[in-house]
């Protein structure tokens, strides 16, 4: 806290806005990863699923 109180307003807004920054960053690289993983599992279940199985799930209510 003592090393707070020396630092500027300024400063503590910049290191608050790098670690906003920071775990913007990461938040979205999770979510990339997230949805390249369903992505490539969808891509897979379409390669080992014969046309008829796949238009039998979508004509399915």
């Amino acid at each position: 806290y003592r090393e707070l109180a020396h630092k500027d307003t300024d400063e503590r807004f910049r290191e608050a806005l790098h670690k906003l920054r920071a775990d913007r960053a990461e938040q979205q690289s999770k979510e990339i990863n997230e949805k390249t993983a369903k992505r490539l599992n969808y891509g897979d279940y379409v390669r080992h699923s014969t046309k008829d199985a796949l238009l039998q799930n979508v004509i399915k209510p």
